[in-house]
């Protein structure tokens, strides 16, 4: 082989094949030299795709207020906005694994990887022998009645006391909550589509918990599902589970004993159990045991507004356990303690709907048989997604410092008003003192105390309502109960919703969806189901999504739009103020119509008329911090229309009618300090050089700035038509004082009689629950007076000189809810 080879290849380099082929000479050159590099497709040249092209910025919601410096700047993740949205459900990304029993068993596998957190020990013996909770049962013993007479008083209460701490505590077991973690993985995917967080939060409340310092997680509450939901996400990121307080009323066989495992233990609604003297048996276990829990480092989770809310809009917060908290940090029994507002936003309740409530029914009692029931009637359904949202914690401690500089440390943030006068604190007595001297540390101790948790109570749930991402059945309720009340075909509810998106992200609020508007539309649609938003099909065989209107259908589609109704409540307080002090009727603007009439309305009439309604919405909503006055955000809410030009000056001289505002403020407070009844509002245009008043021109001409100002109008609408009805009642039918229960009931069916009749532009306005808000704001305006008679609540008009003008005045105003 070798020769034939050798032989083969002489013969190829013999005289038949010619000379010799020459060596080439290899040269080397650029291939930007030989080709245009311009010419060629830029996917040739560079990566068609970077890994910041996947990257989706969105709002990072829930940062500290800057009342809170230390604690804003103190715990941050860098480039927290850029790291995305994770589906807890979806565990395979975070297992990183191609084994087979990460493929094929992957909740298994992910539950075996989380660590157990423990030990969680009993804390009965440490609460009953606890100095305080001997006290009081001594002291209870002492005062038992002659029916205890011939038996030991003090064995029997502590008999009664060892049984509350039975029936209250919880039972943590770590095992149970890993079973469950992984049970909810599996369980949950049955109904939801995703249970979403925001990476960058959750690596800002891993830190903060890596401190040691007791956590204390305090979301708004929309459903049952809140009470397990958050020990959930804690446990996927390793983060030790809180005691969860819970109600008495969740104390049911079966279900109980799975909470109490998972860190539930139960407290009455009413402390005192509806008696007329304390139960200070009852009270002083339950403030010992909370702080037993603290002592240990344990984190607590627990609801501000006790109840869930049959609204959508928070419910204003109580601050019972709040004071435990405070307490533990003022009297040095614990460091610190972080701050964790929170909120959990649902597609779709679990639940089901409150309508039924907003008829005035009463409230179905859980049962064991109830909550079986609900499971099965929800297993297998679409709940759409749940995404939950961690503001950013802050210190106890710094805030405590934080408020004895707030603006009004008062106990009340109603205004009482004259006859004549404008504005005024209304300000109880120990609150005044406090005022007076200048600091909260100079009046009673009790009342600082109670000043500094009202204010924490509500500094935390205005932080959960900024830090709320709405689903997208809220945005497409929304936009049918503003925007689209008649309805609306495809397109059109698709440019709504592109917009609505715009200007919620330009208030640095997030959505809790993605997809194309289209898409997001169907599905919420779905969601909501045919009963609530009913579909047709126009002559142009495009798809229309209409609203059902009618009792109590109507309610559902409330509960939903009241998320997103929160974020523009403070704009259209003062669009109402405008659309009043112009004359405007923005009801009667059609689209594409020319409006010529350009009205003026001055700065004062603004922001008086806005002060007014402020007023009346405390219950509905905390439209500011407490480390911030009301009037300065509705000054800071007229320069914004005049940015968004709805309001247009028609002068210079803004920097001397800023002056004006604040001298009439302090002009207004000094005199309600003062008590001056005898005040008239000309005093103050006698002061010489400030006669001349701000004047702006509402921009109507334009059509685009005018759409603003009518859907800023509208937003308010139903809430402020309730407070009408509920005024115009009081004025036609409450001659004398009778029960309040009976006048609640009476107000009730007289607003449902007026929707029945069409006699209202917004049939969402007869609901019970917001008619009862609007009666507590007429008792914090001094216009209703309640008082105890034969264990009944009596209800009245005050015996104030005035108080029907007054009523009057605010009746005038809120019939800017009609135009």
């Amino acid at each position: 082989m070798p020769a034939e080879f050798s032989s083969y290849a002489g013969c190829r380099s013999g005289p038949q094949f010619g000379r010799r082929n020459p060596r080439r000479k290899q040269t080397t050159f650029s291939v930007e030299d030989q080709y245009d590099t311009n010419m060629l497709a830029s996917f040739k040249s560079s990566p068609s795709f970077k890994p910041e092209d996947f990257k989706v910025r969105r709002p990072l919601m829930g940062q500290c207020c800057r009342c809170m410096p230390v604690s804003r700047d103190d715990i941050v993740e860098p480039g927290a906005a850029e790291l995305g949205v994770r589906n807890i459900l979806d565990v395979k990304p975070e297992l990183r694994s191609k084994s087979v029993l990460a493929t094929t068993f992957s909740e298994l596998a992910y539950t075996m990887r989380r660590p157990l957190f423990g030990p969680f020990p009993d804390l009965s013996m440490a609460v009953l022998t606890n100095r305080r909770v001997v006290e009081a049962i001594q002291k209870t013993a002492r005062d038992l009645d002659a029916e205890h007479e011939g038996t030991d008083k003090l064995a029997v209460v502590e008999k009664r006391a060892a049984k509350i701490m039975k029936k209250m505590k919880a039972s943590i077991s770590t095992v149970f909550i890993k079973f469950t973690g992984w049970f909810l993985l599996k369980f949950l995917s049955l109904m939801l589509r995703g249970v979403l967080v925001q990476r960058g939060q959750m690596a800002v409340l891993k830190k903060t918990a890596e401190r040691g310092m007791p956590m204390i997680y305090l979301p708004l509450h929309r459903s049952h599902l809140d009470y397990i939901l958050v020990t959930f996400i804690l446990w996927n990121y390793d983060i030790r589970a809180p005691y969860v307080a819970a109600g008495e009323n969740m104390d049911i066989p079966f279900f109980s004993l799975l909470m109490r495992s998972l860190g539930g233990f139960f407290i009455r609604r009413r402390l005192d159990n509806g008696g007329q003297q304390k139960d200070i048996v009852y009270r002083s276990i339950l403030n010992t045991y909370m702080l037993e829990m603290l002592k240990k480092g344990d984190s607590l989770e627990f609801f501000l507004e006790g109840g869930r809310t049959r609204t959508g809009r928070a419910v204003i917060p109580k601050g019972g356990l709040l004071s435990v908290v405070t307490e533990a940090c003022t009297e040095g029994i614990i460091p610190d303690a972080y701050i964790v507002p929170m909120t959990i936003s649902y597609d779709k309740l679990l639940e089901g709907h409150f309508c039924s409530e907003q008829m005035g029914r009463q409230k179905k009692k859980e049962s064991f048989v109830g909550a079986c029931r609900a499971i099965l009637k929800i297993l297998f359904g679409d709940f759409g997604s749940v995404r939950i949202d961690f503001a950013q914690p802050f210190s106890v401690q710094e805030f405590l410092k934080s408020a004895e500089q707030f603006p009004h440390p008062t106990l009340k943030y109603c205004y009482s008003r004259s006859d004549s006068s404008a504005s005024g604190l209304n300000i109880s007595q120990s609150s005044l003192s406090m005022l007076t001297n200048g600091s909260c540390a100079a009046g009673d101790t009790q009342d600082n105390t109670r000043v500094m948790v009202k204010a924490l109570a509500e500094h935390t749930v205005y932080a959960c309502v900024k830090t709320q991402a709405p689903m997208c059945s809220h945005c497409l309720a929304f936009l049918l109960l503003t925007k689209c009340r008649q309805g609306g075909t495809m397109s059109s509810l698709v440019q709504s919703l592109d917009w609505l998106k715009e200007q919620l992200f330009k208030r640095k609020q997030d959505v809790g969806f993605c997809g194309t508007s289209e898409d997001v539309i169907l599905y919420a649609q779905c969601l909501l189901g045919d009963n609530v938003v009913q579909r047709s099909v126009s002559k142009e065989k495009e798809l229309c999504l209409k609203p059902n209107m009618s009792l109590p259908a109507v309610f559902e589609l409330s509960y939903h739009a009241n998320t997103v109704t929160a974020t523009f409540a403070l704009e259209s307080i003062v669009a109402c103020a405008v659309v009043m002090g112009a004359g405007l009727r923005p009801s009667m603007w059609l689209a594409n119509q020319q409006v010529s009439d350009n009205s003026t309305v001055t700065r004062e009439a603004i922001l008086d008329t806005a002060q007014h309604i402020a007023d009346l919405m405390h219950n509905e909503f905390i439209l500011v911090p407490p480390c911030r006055q009301i009037m300065d955000a509705l000054i800071d809410t007229v320069e914004d229309f005049v940015s968004m030009e709805i309001l247009l000056r028609e002068d210079l001289q803004y920097d001397m009618n800023v002056d004006l505002v604040e001298r009439r403020r302090a002009i207004h407070l000094s005199r309600t300090l003062e008590f001056d009844d005898e005040y008239d509002e000309d005093e103050e245009d006698m002061d010489g050089g400030y006669v001349e008043q701000q004047e702006y021109m509402v921009n109507v001409s334009v059509e685009d700035v005018r759409s603003k100002l009518q859907f800023l109008h509208v937003v308010l609408a139903p809430i402020l038509e309730s407070y009408l009805i509920t005024a115009c009642y009081i004025t036609q039918s409450l001659e004398a004082d009778m029960p309040e229960d009976d006048f609640l009931k009476k107000l009730g069916h007289y607003a449902q009689e007026r929707a029945k009749n069409k006699l209202v532009m917004h049939m969402e306005s007869c609901g019970v629950l917001t008619l009862k808000n609007a009666v507590k704001a007429f008792q914090n305006l001094r216009i209703l007076d309640t008082y105890k008679e034969a264990n009944l609540t009596m209800i009245g008009l005050t015996e104030h000189f005035g108080v029907r003008e007054r009523l009057d005045r605010y009746v005038e105003i809120l019939k800017v809810a009609r135009n």
